[in-house]
């Protein structure tokens, strides 16, 4: 990273290539061992017990939706850590000559695939949720793979590492050059053209929270973190989008607050759409506290 985004760049692709491999080689093998009752379990089939060894505790109780909707909810509070690439996609766009929101549909498919095939493969209740790619094909017989999972997992952290520290420093030199903090952090490199100071720091500060705090912890701080970010910055941009300017305010006929509501006949925002906006929020917040 400090040496350039160039050859950080050239990496990063060498081992996104080695993960494609691994997770095209997951979805490929996988699907020879799939079972499609593997997704409506019923309660007396639940034995979460593999060579001896209690896999799990909160077994669920079957079918397709084994923990309901509660359990859904949080797994899909845990699979927003997901959107941190997108996060980070945004965060060097000045670096980027070229970006795609193809990459956003790469995600999807290769999240819904792997996680299709996985519990397709075993039993929901036998997957080890540290380990759920290579207890997987243990289960089914595939030593060998497994692996080869773990080398791709050791592959893929290290290049998720790797893009994370990409814009760790790059928000660091932007609130450098801000004022926010010390100007002194957004020395740039004249020779490598690169924040030098600011991905030394930004190292350091990671390698003492990864040495502080446990993987679930770091993995649940950073969805809420990123879950919070981004809620954020929807509600910013609903009251940029909705805030009355001013010159152009009551010109209109005025209608009735919920046909204003779902039929709009104006695309300029009002008083009485701003205060609709505000309204909103301050329901779905009161919603959101007591869910």
């Amino acid at each position: 990273l400090v040496i350039g985004v160039r050859e950080s760049s050239i990496l990063n692709a060498i081992l996104t290539v080695i993960n494609l491999l691994v997770t095209l080689l997951v979805i490929v093998v996988g699907l020879t061992k799939v079972d499609i009752h593997n997704w409506n379990i019923k309660p007396n089939e639940i034995h979460p017990i593999n060579n001896g060894t209690i896999i799990s505790v909160n077994v669920g109780k079957g079918g397709f939706f084994p923990y309901g909707i509660s359990g859904m909810l949080s797994g899909a509070a845990t699979c927003f850590y997901a959107f941190i690439g997108f996060d980070i996609l945004a965060t060097t766009g000045y670096f980027s000559l070229l970006l795609s929101n193809r990459v956003c549909y790469y995600h999807l498919f290769v999240y819904c695939t792997t996680s299709i095939v996985i519990t397709l493969m075993v039993p929901y209740f036998l997957l080890d949720k540290n380990t759920a790619l290579t207890q997987a094909f243990l289960y089914a017989g595939y030593p060998a793979f497994s692996k080869v999972i773990s080398v791709g997992a050791l592959v893929s952290l290290f290049g998720n590492l790797l893009v994370g520290m990409i814009a760790l420093p790059r928000l660091i030199y932007s609130i450098a050059c801000d004022g926010l903090i010390f100007r002194s952090i957004s020395y740039i490199q004249p020779k490598l053209q690169t924040p030098i100071v600011a991905t030394i720091i930004g190292g350091l500060l990671t390698g003492l929270v990864a040495s502080i705090f446990d993987l679930s912890t770091l993995i649940e701080m950073t969805t809420i973190g990123t879950l919070m970010a981004y809620t954020l910055v929807s509600i910013t941009v609903l009251f940029l989008r909705y805030k009355s300017s001013h010159t152009i305010d009551e010109l209109t006929i005025r209608m009735n607050i919920v046909r204003e509501l779902f039929l709009p006949l104006q695309s300029y925002p009002t008083v009485r759409s701003q205060r609709i906006m505000q309204y909103s929020l301050v329901v779905f917040g009161i919603i959101q506290a007591f869910v």
